[in-house]
């Protein structure tokens, strides 16, 4: 494993954190509102972070909860297994070939996922706790196989250790209760953990670890969750999702996920454009970089004071700041 020796010069975990919090909106989320409950997952916008635990330099416990404070239900995780210790890492590779880290550090899994149990479900608390510990939880893992794939015991020994069978989302048999379109939000799933795997890493991880499968509630890079990296949504052809005459659902089919690529080469789509017009329900949001989508993205789940919310009123309210920004558009372009 190569490892950067640069930091951001003179910035510690703390001075990017710190700056993040200057750069984005105060949040005003709660538990979600049992009046949305009990549609299906389609029918749902979640608030999703990406690369959770990397605050742009560096891998950190601190970031996991700053995005947690944030009220982020959907976190992402990059995880590779070290020879050297037998151990599962948390890290920011850019290159899974080569392991060659982009940020400075690595954090053991168990560290992170400790981190995560301590927070995820307990109320606000200074700079401890999260805005809506009653709202189901789902974790994302991109798991790097190693030669001879030690990484999937190791990565389920953590989510075991850190996350009893009470506070995960399970089938009577005790294996992980498999979650897709169809899943409805209801108060089974709420306080319950979900864990996702990334397939596109290796299609074939159920092969080599039995286990793990039965962790997961379901699989990413898939038809059942189909997610698609930033530059390739360009290329899609917009299909705008309508609400059906309830208000409540739409005509919107598949469950979609939108992800960064592992480069961050291109730039990060505006969630109006994401929703309205593609009906994507998680876009994964970089949160160690402040910018005027990141607003746009936190000003949606401010505006109704959830982090997850049924995708018609997504829709409506985002259709109607489309409109708005595109009449002050004109407006300033009549000035030019």
């Amino acid at each position: 494993m190569k490892e950067k020796t640069t930091v951001s010069e003179g910035m510690s975990v703390k001075d990017e954190i710190s700056g993040l919090l200057g750069g984005t909106p105060s949040i005003s989320i709660e538990n979600m509102n049992d009046k949305r409950l009990g549609l299906p997952l389609r029918e749902y916008c979640i608030k999703a972070s990406y690369n959770s635990a990397y605050s742009g330099s560096t891998i950190s416990d601190k970031m996991v909860k700053y995005v947690l404070s944030k009220g982020c239900r959907f976190l992402d995780l990059q995880i590779h297994y070290s020879d050297n210790d037998n151990l599962a890492y948390v890290a920011n590779i850019t290159d899974p070939k080569i392991k060659e880290m982009e940020s400075v550090n690595r954090v053991p899994l168990d560290t992170i996922f400790n981190v995560i149990t301590a927070n995820a479900f307990i109320g606000s608390q200074g700079s401890d706790g999260c805005p809506n510990p009653k709202d189901p939880l789902f974790i994302h893992l991109r798991i790097i196989p190693d030669k001879y794939s030690k990484v999937y015991k190791a990565v389920s020994e953590c989510i075991t250790k850190n996350f009893p069978n009470s506070s995960r989302f399970l089938d009577n048999d005790g294996k992980a209760k498999k979650i897709d379109k169809y899943t409805q939000i209801n108060s089974a799933i709420m306080k319950k953990t979900m864990f996702l795997i990334d397939k596109t890493y290796n299609p074939e991880y159920a092969y080599f670890s039995q286990t793990i499968a039965n962790l997961m509630n379901g699989e990413t890079g898939g038809s059942t969750f189909q997610m698609q990296d930033y530059g390739r949504i360009k290329n899609k052809v917009k299909t705008s999702p309508m609400i059906k005459d309830d208000f409540k659902t739409t005509n919107i089919l598949e469950e979609q996920i939108i992800i960064p690529d592992v480069l961050e080469q291109y730039s990060r789509p505006s969630i109006i454009d994401m929703v309205v017009n593609y009906g994507v329900q998680i876009t994964m949001y970089s949160f160690y970089k402040s910018d005027d989508k990141l607003t746009q993205y936190e000003d949606l789940f401010n505006q109704y004071k959830s982090s997850i919310i049924p995708m018609a009123y997504a829709i409506n309210y985002l259709g109607k700041m489309e409109t708005e920004l595109a009449t002050k558009k004109l407006q300033l372009g009549s000035f030019a």
